[in-house]
């Protein structure tokens, strides 16, 4: 037994640092000839079930079942870790960061998906560390950022690999590196490495004799920085004091001769297997290649879920196919990996613009185009359709950003935003969307409009507290003017009550500013009266009487009745004066007279009318009154005879 003949010591701490519920847990199991570490992160925000200690569950089950050391048995822990967390998952999706280490007690593997790290430190050095799934690392990789931002980069949690994930899950299998006394094997998760960098790692094991010292100093370094928040950590420290070495070594030289005749034996029939299994291979490969080609074609009608359930089978060929890492066809694989990576992260984005969730689509979007880049800048593959992922990059930030400002009334800005969004997907022609944004633009205009029709109704308001009618109503027209555009050009149902309101404060203004307009006519109207009769009292009745036009022009305006039967009988008196007015008297009687057969009497009436007209100057009027005299005396004479 392996484990009697080797000497592990294994202490962990775990935390919740500053919250109340510690989202890592680690296990180990130690068998007779295999051991198991297990450390995971849960990176969801399903407060009801536990995804890391689901994770860590499943694969401390599964090793103990079937333990082992080789790439397929690690590969099976940890798809049975992931497939446990989608079987778990009710309200939402369960997801967790995993790394899980085996060991035979003689060489170590690991597994990894997500951004638990492994560290093994040997005479005081680090060995060998793992590299982060997530895009800050692929970033790192591309010498993008430099290794010491990785800690505090935005993108160190957008991880491209991790347990729950939908889609094709990928994780990365270490090869086989063997172990040597007084190895120091540390595990830990995020809140370890976002709070202590190597220098500190390796000062925390500098006169440790035991993994619970080292574990201790760790702790006290992270609390020792006195961050605002403490995120959950986790360390587990494995001290490697003794390797396990075979007693038997010896003896097993003697067989090896015989073995080797076996094995040459055996060799034919493995030759006659590798043949077969090469041809096997080629045909995986070819059927690989149509798959990818079919998925480009999709990726370039920007139909993304088509696209990555090929990009999803051509993976499943991949993993049949036994290739080697330095070979051309290894790199067509790692070539697909991206591809796939690209679709399937576009499939999750343009399913989060569906649902509205727009800062986890434009996330998404943005690890499909870190993926193309990589496709393009190490592959040289043409990415043409990187324009459309892009232009849905857009999309989603305008959108996101035009959902805050309409959040915080900053309506101004939402319809900024959801303009881009609109012109965002009108590139690509995507009606569907970019209805979705002109509906949020009508919406945002809409609010626009009722805002400004607020503001310019506040100031009507305070403008007729004033008694400003007249600015008031100006006021109070141009917010029914918005009102009235945020109802019938932005379909705003709740401006129809505005409408209202408002056009009542106009009619009852208009009604004030016209009584206010018709007194003060009737006031100038009373002025010209009175000022038409001093003219009339002074013998002046020409200027009374354009005073008395002006007064009936104001009162006609003003549709006073009773002023106007007034001013007219004026106007008759101003007409005529005191002698004209005894002339036509005159004349009147004089008519009346003649009509009755008193001819006498009527020349009299006239003869006094025609001697009034002389005297004030009027021949024709004089004239006409003579001429009538006449024919009258002549009818008397007639009648006489």
């Amino acid at each position: 037994m392996r484990k009697e003949n080797s000497e592990f010591k294994t202490k962990f701490i775990s935390e919740s640092g500053s919250y109340l519920r510690n989202a890592d847990y680690f296990a180990f199991v130690e068998l007779k000839d295999y051991a198991c570490y297990c450390v995971a992160d849960g990176i969801d925000t399903d407060e009801k079930r536990e995804s890391a200690k689901l994770a860590v569950t499943a694969v401390i089950t599964a090793f103990s079942e079937e333990p082992g050391i080789s790439k397929n048995k690690l590969k099976h822990y940890l798809n049975t870790a992931h497939h446990t967390l989608h079987q778990e998952a009710q309200e939402i999706r369960l997801e967790a960061s995993i790394i899980v280490v085996v060991t035979d007690y003689k060489a170590i593997r690991w597994g990894q998906a997500g951004n638990c790290r492994l560290v093994i430190m040997r005479n005081g050095r680090i060995k060998f560390r793992t590299k982060d799934m997530s895009l800050s690392q692929s970033l790192a990789d591309k010498s993008e950022i430099s290794l010491d931002q990785l800690e505090s980069h935005e993108e160190r949690h957008n991880l491209y690999c991790y347990l729950g994930q939908s889609g094709h899950f990928t994780p990365r299998i270490s090869g086989k590196k063997k172990l040597d006394d007084g190895d120091m094997v540390f595990l830990y998760t995020r809140g370890v490495w976002e709070s202590i960098g190597d220098a500190e790692l390796l000062d925390s094991t500098d006169g440790a004799s035991d993994p619970e010292k080292v574990c201790t100093n760790i702790e006290d370094i992270i609390l020792s920085h006195q961050q605002g928040i403490t995120e959950n950590y986790t360390i587990v420290s494995i001290f490697v004091d003794k390797v396990y070495r075979n007693p038997k070594a010896s003896k097993q030289k003697k067989y090896l001769k015989i073995a080797f005749s076996i094995c040459l034996a055996i060799g034919m029939m493995v030759g006659m297997f590798c043949f077969t299994r090469y041809r096997s291979n080629q045909k995986n490969i070819v059927q690989m290649q149509k798959l990818e080609e079919r998925g480009i074609k999709y990726l370039n009608e920007m139909n993304y879920a088509a696209a990555d359930e090929q990009f999803d089978e051509a993976m499943e060929l991949a993993d049949k196919v036994r290739v080697n890492e330095k070979s051309q066809a290894y790199q067509h694989i790692q070539k697909i990996e991206l591809y796939h990576a690209v679709a399937g992260y576009m499939t999750e984005g343009m399913a989060a613009v569906g649902e509205g969730e727009y800062k986890k689509a434009s996330n998404k979007i943005d690890a499909a185009i870190g993926s193309a880049s990589t496709l393009e800048t190490e592959h040289g593959e043409k990415t043409d359709y990187l324009s459309a992922m892009e232009s849905y990059k857009d999309y989603a930030d305008s959108m996101k950003n035009g959902t805050d400002a309409l959040g915080a009334a900053d309506y101004e800005q939402a319809v900024e935003n959801f303009a881009e969004a609109s012109k965002a997907a009108d590139s690509i022609d995507d009606t569907t969307n970019r209805n979705i944004a002109d509906e949020q633009l009508n919406t945002a205009n809409g609010k626009k409009a009722l805002k400004e029709g607020a503001a310019y109704e506040a100031n009507a308001e305070a403008l007729l507290e004033q008694n400003l009618y007249n600015q008031a109503l100006t006021e109070y027209n141009t917010a029914l003017e918005m009102y009235t555009l945020a109802k019938e050009s932005y379909h705003a149902t709740e401006a129809d009550g505005k409408i209202s309101f408002v056009s009542i404060k106009i009619d009852n203004i208009n009604q004030t500013i016209n009584k206010q307009s018709n007194q003060e006519m009737e006031k100038e109207a009373d002025s010209y009266v009175q000022k038409a009769n001093q003219a009339m009292h002074s013998g002046d009745y020409k200027t009374a009487q354009e005073y008395y036009e002006n007064a009936k022009e104001i009162y006609q305006k003003t549709e006073n009745t009773a002023q106007l039967v007034a001013i007219n009988e004026k106007l008759e008196n101003a007409a005529y004066g005191p002698d004209e007015q005894n002339a036509l008297q005159n004349v009147l009687d004089g008519m009346s007279y003649m009509a009755s057969g008193d001819y006498a009497t009527a020349i009299t009436k006239l003869e006094s009318a025609k001697e009034a007209y002389k005297n004030m100057g009027d021949t024709a009027s004089a004239n006409a009154v003579a001429n009538t005299i006449t024919a009258l005396m002549q009818k008397q004479s007639a009648v006489q005879e």
